[in-house]
Formats: structure tokens, C-alpha cells, sequence
């Protein structure tokens, strides 16, 4: 769904605030459960130590990874439709990331997500 339409419908986009504030605060629930589970799953890879605020920042930190890089390939893909493909995406919004308030929400909500996950879990 285009982000135009997807704002007109659901508020997606408006900086820290809408439907894109759920879609990120529920992807950073799930990135940090499935991390623990991979960690539990898996005993040879477990960065975890047994101790609350260690694990608690393993998890936060992975999880902040994870949507930085999503940020970052979000960011190529504005650029390669721009530049390569030579799409007009700015009339109408149909950029990834259509403001900095927008990746920024959408980062701390994901952290925000993978905080209140690991503080339920651990």
C-alpha cells in the first residue's frame, strides 16, 4: 500500500504518531522474541548471561540493529526508485521515509517494543 493512501486511511507516517507507530511497536515485540527463542533454542549461540540488565541491553541492542538497518535499506530503496528508476515519489507521498520524524518513530518504537518484550520475558 502507497504511503499516500496508507495515510489517508490510517494516519500512517505522522511522525511518532499513527498506524505506523503500531506496525513498529509490535515488529520490535516480535524481534525480541524471537531472539530469545533463538537464544533458547540454540545454547551454543545464547548471548544471554542469566543476568537482567545484561540480558535486557542484548536484547534492546539487537532489536535497535534491526531497525536501523531496516531504516537504512528503506533509505536505499527511496534513493534507487529515485535515482535509478527515476520515479517523481515526492508528489505523491510515496516515499519510505517520507520525513525524519517518521524513521525516527519508527526506531524508538521498535526499541520501545523489544523493551517492554524483554522486561515481560526475563
Amino acid at each position: 500500500m502507497a504511503n499516500g493512501v496508507c495515510y489517508r486511511l490510517l494516519g500512517c507516517n505522522s511522525g511518532f504518531f499513527g498506524y505506523d507507530v503500531v506496525v513498529h511497536f509490535v515488529s520490535g515485540i516480535m524481534d525480541a522474541t524471537l531472539i530469545v527463542w533463538l537464544m533458547r533454542k540454540y545454547p551454543s549461540a545464547n548471548m544471554l548471561h542469566g543476568r537482567f540488565w545484561k540480558d535486557f541491553m542484548v536484547i534492546v541492542s539487537i532489536v535497535a540493529l534491526i531497525a536501523v538497518s531496516w531504516e537504512f535499506c528503506e533509505l536505499c530503496h527511496d534513493q534507487f526508485r529515485m535515482k535509478v528508476l527515476h520515479e517523481n515519489l515526492t508528489v505523491p507521498n510515496r516515499l519510505d521515509q517520507p520525513t525524519n520524524d517518521d524513521t525516527m518513530g519508527d526506531m524508538t518504537f521498535s526499541v520501545f517494543g523489544a523493551a517492554v518484550t524483554a522486561c515481560a520475558i526475563l
